[in-house]
């Protein structure tokens, strides 16, 4: 090979690369006045400012998975030295197959849990059992659900299971005052004020119940969803709105 035919193979080479780089996407510079972002914006300057805090309280209640129906704590009040009062078993734990999803719920000096497996329990602050009682629909398929909430309102605790129930119980001696089905997992934890009793399913149906009887008040429809959750903070109430959230996303 002459040194002419390198010479004109090199020229080859780079007049192809140029091809394939003329080919290439190019960017596209959109039209218009360029403004910088923040022109015309004042400088920030270190400054010195007192900040108020609301006062901190003790709750001596706590009747939700986030302190109250609204789900707005302020401020809560926490010794600076933490001892363990008592420590007492609570029924059945995680597993493969099952979860605690319920936080406790706190009201008159007594401490409500719900176990892995549809097991509700109140216990005194001093670490006393007062009683037990088992939501389960029954004993054949204890094994097939797990997960659920607790809420409690005027001497009542409001269970959610993941056997697909509410169910209602006297504070005081864990009788089953009345039970809803759900017709899907209700593994979020309940909302209760000013009467009704507030829920969201795992099929994106929530509802409303009276809470003296469990009658349907009303329902609302949310997007369904393959991915769910279990152990929601469930909805959130006030005096005016009901925020309901759901598994896909969605809040309405």
């Amino acid at each position: 090979m002459t040194f002419g035919m390198i010479r004109k193979s090199g020229l080859f080479a780079a007049a192809s690369l140029l091809a394939l780089a003329a080919c290439g996407e190019q960017d596209f510079i959109l039209p218009g006045e360029r403004f910088e972002i923040r022109e015309g914006s004042p400088a920030l300057a270190n400054q010195s400012k007192s900040v108020n805090f609301a006062s901190a309280r003790t709750n001596d209640s706590w009747t939700h998975r986030n302190g109250g129906a609204s789900h707005a704590i302020t401020h809560p009040a926490l010794a600076k030295s933490l001892t363990q009062t008592f420590a007492v078993p609570i029924g059945e734990g995680d597993s493969y197959t099952a979860r605690i999803t319920a936080d406790p719920v706190v009201a008159g000096g007594v401490i409500y849990t719900l176990d892995a497996r549809a097991r509700v329990q109140a216990t005194s602050a001093a670490g006393v059992v007062l009683w037990i009682a088992d939501i389960a629909p029954g004993v054949d398929g204890r094994d097939d659900a797990s997960g659920g909430g607790l809420a409690i309102n005027n001497g009542r605790v409001f269970v959610t299971s993941g056997y697909g129930e509410l169910t209602v119980l006297d504070a005081k001696t864990g009788q089953e005052l009345w039970t809803q089905d759900l017709n899907a997992p209700g593994t979020s934890a309940p909302t209760v004020r000013d009467g009704l009793v507030y829920v969201v399913a795992k099929n994106a149906n929530a509802w409303a119940l009276d809470v003296e009887t469990g009658r349907i008040q009303w329902q609302v429809g949310g997007l369904q969803s393959v991915a769910s959750f279990g152990g929601g903070a469930g909805v959130a109430v006030n005096n005016s709105i009901a925020v309901f959230p759901f598994a896909s996303g969605q809040v309405i």
